[in-house]
């Protein structure tokens, strides 16, 4: 009937509007009419032409657009032929699908095109266009896993409590977020709507940022790059340091999940060789990742090997500063007056509400923040998690 093949029509588009899926056809497209940057032949011979600069970045972004664009306008087409013989109302839903892909597809179209100007090798821009995307989940989610191993009462889950700074790794908030559903409108019709819209803003000004940025570095590319992993010397040291940093805490939590038990709190001695591992093999990842960037082994200096010692002390300290809770991010207690309720999880959800509960909740968490500095209380298998959530007042859940 026609309910189900509407639903099948919105299951079709869904995946049309799936950002995994825009995002294949955006690498290919940018890299294709980008292309010549990453051979020093093509690079020579494009810019010995009489065009400007500007004239050749703008013609290579329309062009790569419009092969994205246009099968989507097709697309569109065709959609509306087909359903106006089913539901015509429902053709003005196709609208502002058509026009939610299309700018999803500018934005990360956008973010493409901006990383085929950070490198000249053909086979890191799409690296790059990755783990911008994820970048910020992925550290949170590795901050967060360190301090679950490193403080007494830090869940993993505590990753997931905010969902607003998400919009920091664009492909995974739009995974979650660029999705349509047909619901019934107030008479009687299907229509589909879009889970959300509250990314439209935020990254209509991050486009115009990101296409400005990009234009602004292939104005300043030398030609001299084709070959390089980083286009431009300035972005080698943060790269270097960010990608040291992201690979050894990978390595630290690697290592804790496979020989140490941590679903309480890892013990001193536990921790002791945690240290002697950063200590140790902290150097080898930041030369590592140099040799990667300069694609050589002769990387060894003088000023390379202080900045790898200044690296290892920054990561010991900052190890030690999470382990002994200098952030006090384990002994946080929100404030009575600031929370309007808080939910407890102990085999069974438990909501308080007034005063006298409420302070009943932040009194068991701080006797269980206590559990962690009796000796003599042994670690055992039989570990019953308690949960505790604090809605405040002025802001988001704790």
């Amino acid at each position: 009937n026609k309910n189900e093949f509407l639903h099948g029509l919105a299951s079709t588009m869904n995946v049309m509007a799936s950002p995994i899926i825009i995002s294949i056809f955006v690498v290919l497209s940018a890299m294709a009419v980008f292309a010549y940057q990453y051979s020093q032949r093509s690079a020579f011979a494009i810019h010995a032409l009489p065009i400007q600069r500007a004239g050749l970045f703008l013609t290579n972004y329309v062009s790569g657009l419009l092969f994205l664009i246009i099968p989507q306008f097709i697309n569109y087409i065709l959609i509306s032929l087909i359903t106006i013989g089913t539901d015509v109302k429902f053709v003005d839903n196709l609208l502002p699908w058509f026009a939610s892909c299309v700018f999803v597809t500018i934005f990360l179209y956008s973010i493409m095109v901006m990383f085929c100007m950070f490198s000249g090798n053909f086979f890191w821009p799409p690296i790059l266009y990755l783990i911008f995307n994820l970048l910020y989940i992925a550290m949170k989610y590795m901050i967060f896993g360190l301090g679950h191993f490193l403080l007494y009462g830090i869940p993993a889950k505590e990753f997931w409590s905010s969902q607003k700074d998400f919009l920091l790794s664009p492909l995974y908030y739009l995974i979650k977020s660029h999705s349509f559903s047909l619901v019934e409108n107030m008479t009687s019709h299907l229509e589909i709507v879009v889970k959300t819209t509250s990314f439209y803003l935020p990254y209509t000004f991050a486009t115009i940022a990101i296409i400005g940025f990009a234009f602004l570095l292939y104005k300043k590319r030398s030609l001299e790059c084709v070959g390089n992993v980083l286009s431009y010397k300035s972005m080698r040291p943060p790269f270097l340091w960010l990608a040291s940093t992201c690979f050894l805490v990978l390595s630290v939590e690697l290592l804790i999940s496979i020989f140490f038990s941590a679903d309480l709190y890892l013990q001193d001695q536990s921790f002791r060789i945690i240290f002697i591992f950063v200590l140790a093999f902290s150097v080898l990842v930041f030369f590592l990742t140099e040799m990667i960037i300069k694609k050589k082994f002769r990387i060894f200096s003088k000023s390379k090997a202080m900045e790898a010692f200044i690296f290892t002390a920054l990561m010991l300290i900052a190890l030690c500063a999470i382990r002994y809770d200098i952030f006090h991010l384990e002994s946080k207690l929100p404030d009575l007056n600031n929370i309007s309720s808080a939910t407890v999880n102990y085999y069974y959800k438990s909501t308080f509400t007034t005063k006298e509960e409420i302070a009943f909740a932040r009194d068991l968490h701080s006797q269980l923040l206590q559990e962690k500095h009796q000796k003599g209380n042994p670690y055992t298998d039989k570990i019953q998690e308690v949960s505790i959530v604090y809605h405040l007042k002025k802001g988001p859940t704790l």
